[in-house]
Protein backbone atom coordinates (compact mmCIF):
# COMPACT_ATOMS: atom_id res chain seq x y z
CA UNK A 1 0.00 0.00 0.00
CA UNK A 2 1.47 3.33 -1.04
CA UNK A 3 1.55 6.29 1.30
CA UNK A 4 -0.04 9.50 -0.02
CA UNK A 5 2.24 12.37 -0.89
CA UNK A 6 3.01 14.83 1.83
CA UNK A 7 1.00 18.04 1.61
CA UNK A 8 2.23 21.31 3.08
CA UNK A 9 0.22 24.50 3.42
CA UNK A 10 1.18 28.01 4.38
CA UNK A 11 -1.34 30.25 6.10
CA UNK A 12 -0.87 33.92 6.84
CA UNK A 13 -2.89 35.42 9.70
CA UNK A 14 -3.08 39.14 10.21
CA UNK A 15 -3.91 40.47 13.67
CA UNK A 16 -5.14 43.99 14.33
CA UNK A 17 -2.78 45.87 16.55
CA UNK A 18 -5.41 48.23 17.90
CA UNK A 19 -7.36 47.59 21.12
CA UNK A 20 -10.88 48.79 21.89
CA UNK A 21 -10.02 50.46 25.21
CA UNK A 22 -13.66 50.98 26.26
CA UNK A 23 -14.54 47.30 25.68
CA UNK A 24 -11.41 46.23 27.57
CA UNK A 25 -12.28 48.45 30.55
CA UNK A 26 -15.87 47.15 30.60
CA UNK A 27 -14.62 43.56 30.77
CA UNK A 28 -11.99 44.37 33.42
CA UNK A 29 -14.62 45.96 35.67
CA UNK A 30 -16.50 42.64 35.76
CA UNK A 31 -13.47 40.42 36.37
CA UNK A 32 -13.72 38.59 39.68
CA UNK A 33 -17.34 39.57 40.31
CA UNK A 34 -20.02 36.98 40.97
CA UNK A 35 -23.73 37.34 41.45
CA UNK A 36 -25.26 35.53 44.43
CA UNK A 37 -29.02 35.25 44.74
CA UNK A 38 -30.96 33.83 47.67
CA UNK A 39 -34.52 34.05 48.93
CA UNK A 40 -33.34 34.23 52.56
CA UNK A 41 -33.74 37.58 54.34
CA UNK A 42 -30.53 39.45 55.25
CA UNK A 43 -31.20 38.96 58.98
CA UNK A 44 -31.21 35.14 58.44
CA UNK A 45 -28.24 34.93 56.07
CA UNK A 46 -25.65 37.68 55.64
CA UNK A 47 -23.76 38.22 52.37
CA UNK A 48 -20.66 36.70 54.02
CA UNK A 49 -22.68 33.58 54.92
CA UNK A 50 -23.99 33.33 51.36
CA UNK A 51 -20.48 33.51 49.90
CA UNK A 52 -19.07 30.99 52.40
CA UNK A 53 -21.97 28.60 51.75
CA UNK A 54 -21.39 28.88 48.01
CA UNK A 55 -17.68 28.20 48.42
CA UNK A 56 -18.47 25.03 50.38
CA UNK A 57 -20.98 23.87 47.77
CA UNK A 58 -18.54 21.40 46.23
CA UNK A 59 -18.33 19.60 49.59
CA UNK A 60 -22.08 19.12 49.69
CA UNK A 61 -22.22 18.14 46.02
CA UNK A 62 -19.43 15.60 46.59
CA UNK A 63 -21.45 13.96 49.37
CA UNK A 64 -24.59 13.65 47.24
CA UNK A 65 -22.47 12.32 44.37
CA UNK A 66 -21.49 9.50 46.73
CA UNK A 67 -25.11 8.37 46.84
CA UNK A 68 -24.96 7.67 43.12
CA UNK A 69 -21.59 5.89 43.32
CA UNK A 70 -20.66 2.33 44.19
CA UNK A 71 -21.38 2.69 47.89
CA UNK A 72 -25.16 3.09 47.56
CA UNK A 73 -25.82 3.04 43.79
CA UNK A 74 -29.07 4.97 43.94
CA UNK A 75 -31.03 5.44 40.74
CA UNK A 76 -32.86 8.67 39.83
CA UNK A 77 -36.52 8.80 40.83
CA UNK A 78 -39.41 11.15 40.20
CA UNK A 79 -41.08 12.64 43.28
CA UNK A 80 -43.55 15.52 43.14
CA UNK A 81 -44.68 16.17 46.71
CA UNK A 82 -42.49 18.45 48.83
CA UNK A 83 -42.90 16.34 51.99
CA UNK A 84 -41.69 13.22 50.15
CA UNK A 85 -38.72 15.08 48.66
CA UNK A 86 -37.85 16.36 52.14
CA UNK A 87 -38.20 12.86 53.61
CA UNK A 88 -36.07 11.26 50.91
CA UNK A 89 -33.28 13.80 51.32
CA UNK A 90 -33.28 13.31 55.11
CA UNK A 91 -33.26 9.54 54.68
CA UNK A 92 -30.38 9.63 52.20
CA UNK A 93 -28.31 11.85 54.47
CA UNK A 94 -28.57 9.14 57.13
CA UNK A 95 -26.90 6.74 54.67
CA UNK A 96 -24.16 9.29 53.95
CA UNK A 97 -23.25 10.01 57.56
CA UNK A 98 -21.11 6.93 58.24
CA UNK A 99 -19.12 7.60 55.06
CA UNK A 100 -18.49 11.20 56.05
CA UNK A 101 -17.68 10.37 59.69
CA UNK A 102 -15.15 7.67 58.77
CA UNK A 103 -13.46 9.94 56.23
CA UNK A 104 -13.27 12.91 58.59
CA UNK A 105 -11.94 10.85 61.49
CA UNK A 106 -9.18 9.28 59.39
CA UNK A 107 -8.21 12.59 57.75
CA UNK A 108 -8.08 14.39 61.11
CA UNK A 109 -5.92 11.62 62.59
CA UNK A 110 -3.56 11.70 59.60
CA UNK A 111 -3.24 15.47 59.91
CA UNK A 112 -2.64 15.17 63.67
CA UNK A 113 0.13 12.62 63.29
CA UNK A 114 1.66 14.54 60.36
CA UNK A 115 2.16 11.46 58.21
CA UNK A 116 0.05 10.17 55.32
CA UNK A 117 -1.31 6.68 54.86
CA UNK A 118 0.36 4.28 52.43
CA UNK A 119 -0.46 0.77 51.28
CA UNK A 120 -4.08 1.37 50.25
CA UNK A 121 -3.44 0.73 46.58
CA UNK A 122 -2.34 -2.69 45.43
CA UNK A 123 -0.93 -1.29 42.18
CA UNK A 124 1.21 1.23 44.09
CA UNK A 125 1.74 0.20 47.73
CA UNK A 126 4.16 3.06 48.40
CA UNK A 127 1.67 5.75 47.35
CA UNK A 128 1.00 8.01 50.35
CA UNK A 129 -2.40 9.70 50.71
CA UNK A 130 -3.40 12.35 53.20
CA UNK A 131 -7.08 12.49 52.22
CA UNK A 132 -8.21 8.89 51.70
CA UNK A 133 -11.79 8.32 50.59
CA UNK A 134 -14.01 6.16 52.77
CA UNK A 135 -14.96 4.02 49.79
CA UNK A 136 -11.26 3.13 49.29
CA UNK A 137 -10.90 2.31 52.99
CA UNK A 138 -13.94 0.02 52.83
CA UNK A 139 -12.56 -1.72 49.72
CA UNK A 140 -9.24 -2.19 51.52
CA UNK A 141 -11.03 -4.14 54.27
CA UNK A 142 -12.35 -6.70 51.78
CA UNK A 143 -11.32 -10.10 53.08
CA UNK A 144 -11.43 -9.12 56.78
CA UNK A 145 -14.10 -11.09 58.62
CA UNK A 146 -15.61 -11.17 62.08
CA UNK A 147 -16.74 -14.62 63.18
CA UNK A 148 -19.08 -14.97 66.16
CA UNK A 149 -19.22 -18.39 67.76
CA UNK A 150 -21.51 -19.35 70.62
CA UNK A 151 -20.56 -22.27 72.84
CA UNK A 152 -23.22 -22.70 75.48
CA UNK A 153 -23.44 -19.38 77.33
CA UNK A 154 -20.06 -18.19 76.04
CA UNK A 155 -19.59 -16.04 72.96
CA UNK A 156 -16.29 -16.02 71.08
CA UNK A 157 -15.26 -13.36 68.54
CA UNK A 158 -12.57 -13.98 65.95
CA UNK A 159 -11.30 -11.43 63.45
CA UNK A 160 -9.51 -12.96 60.45
CA UNK A 161 -7.65 -11.44 57.51
CA UNK A 162 -6.39 -8.48 59.54
CA UNK A 163 -2.99 -7.06 58.57
CA UNK A 164 -0.83 -4.43 60.25
CA UNK A 165 -2.14 -1.88 57.72
CA UNK A 166 -5.72 -2.69 58.77
CA UNK A 167 -4.72 -2.15 62.39
CA UNK A 168 -3.11 1.17 61.47
CA UNK A 169 -6.35 2.33 59.85
CA UNK A 170 -8.38 1.24 62.87
CA UNK A 171 -5.92 3.12 65.10
CA UNK A 172 -6.46 6.23 62.97
CA UNK A 173 -10.19 5.81 63.62
CA UNK A 174 -9.45 5.20 67.32
CA UNK A 175 -11.08 1.76 67.20
CA UNK A 176 -9.48 -0.74 69.56
CA UNK A 177 -9.64 -4.37 68.42
CA UNK A 178 -9.61 -5.43 72.06
CA UNK A 179 -13.30 -4.56 72.18
CA UNK A 180 -13.96 -8.07 70.88
CA UNK A 181 -12.21 -9.53 73.92
CA UNK A 182 -14.79 -7.84 76.16
CA UNK A 183 -17.91 -8.25 74.04
CA UNK A 184 -18.49 -11.79 75.29
CA UNK A 185 -18.98 -10.59 78.86
CA UNK A 186 -20.99 -7.58 77.66
CA UNK A 187 -23.24 -9.94 75.68
CA UNK A 188 -23.89 -12.04 78.81
CA UNK A 189 -24.77 -8.95 80.85
CA UNK A 190 -27.24 -7.73 78.22
CA UNK A 191 -29.17 -11.01 77.97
Amino acid sequence: MEKPDRVERSVIIQVKTSVDIQALQNVQELLGWRVYVTNKPVQDLSIEDVVMTYRDQYIIEHQFHRLKGKALSLAPMFIQRDDRIDGLVKFLTIAMRPLVIIEKKIRDSIQKRGEGLSGLFEYNPTKVVINPKTERIIEFFEGVYLSITMFGEQVFYTVTGMSLKHREILDLMEIDLNIYAYMGSIQEMVT
